[in-house]
């Protein structure tokens, strides 16, 4: 039920209406009405759609009342599975699932908020660049917040890699770590804008062969109907592509 409908009930009840007449009106069961009849429900507490409990601050952000992973953004089970509390919202917004390929976008930059007025759904570009453009990017960017490092060395970095020179003579150049180097030239840190990076399978990196949307379009196909070998075919790749893109093998950002 909403804070909506909880504060309801208390009003009601105490302008007279009996506990048995609310259960049936509301659905639940009389302890049920008991229970919230009990409930100290603070002021600023409020109900998002669909259905999120949420705390309002002085700054009009919504803090998100329930479980959150590890960079503070909310999460909800559903059929099973995690999904996302912000994308959720949005959808509610919006009046429609944004797709993966997209994000949930916030305007105050405060991830667990889940107002409605502080969502936008962009590309993982306009993410980045709103990102860069308020100064979020340094510590995704650097691995250490005393980095050593700044874009004109990486951009240096990937050219001496690429000509072949051995990650441990640069980690010493530089004066980093051998790993810092080794995400550097895999691009798991320090990631141009926008940009669709090799994956990780079986202990080295793929360079893609689809992009993006062109994996999103395989997945949609493979949902309407169309076979495996027919999609491999038209692509010129092979079934097990193909098929790692629908099993979520490879470009899970889709």
């Amino acid at each position: 039920m909403s804070i909506q409908q909880l504060r309801e009930i208390q009003t009601k009840y105490l302008s007279g209406t009996v506990k048995n007449h609310l259960a049936r009106e509301y659905g639940v069961q009389h302890e049920t009405i008991t229970k919230i009849l009990q409930t100290n429900i603070p002021d600023n507490f409020t109900t998002v759609y669909p259905r999120f409990l949420g705390e309002i601050q002085d700054n009009d952000c919504i803090i998100f009342q329930g479980a959150k992973d590890g960079a503070g953004y909310g999460r909800y089970f559903k059929n099973g599975k995690s999904k996302s509390v912000t994308r959720a919202v949005l959808a509610e917004k919006l009046g429609y699932e944004i797709p993966t390929s997209m994000d949930a976008c916030h305007t105050c930059d405060t991830p667990s908020c889940i107002n409605p007025e502080h969502l936008w759904a962009g590309t993982r570009s306009e993410n980045a660049l709103d990102a860069s453009k308020k100064g979020r990017t340094q510590g995704k960017s650097h691995p250490l917040s005393n980095a050593k490092l700044d874009w004109e060395k990486v951009r240096e970095i990937r050219q001496k890699l690429a000509a072949g020179e051995r990650m441990k003579d640069l980690a010493e150049a530089y004066s980093v770590n051998p790993i810092t180097i080794h995400n550097i030239k895999y691009h798991l840190t320090w990631k141009e804008a926008g940009e669709e990076v090799p994956i990780r399978r079986m202990g080295g990196y793929l360079d893609r062969k689809l992009t993006f949307a062109q994996a999103e379009d395989v997945r949609e196909r493979i949902k309407a109907g169309e076979s495996i070998p027919k999609i491999a075919l038209e692509f010129g790749l092979s079934r097990s592509v193909i098929h790692d893109i629908k099993n979520n093998v490879t470009y899970k950002g889709v």
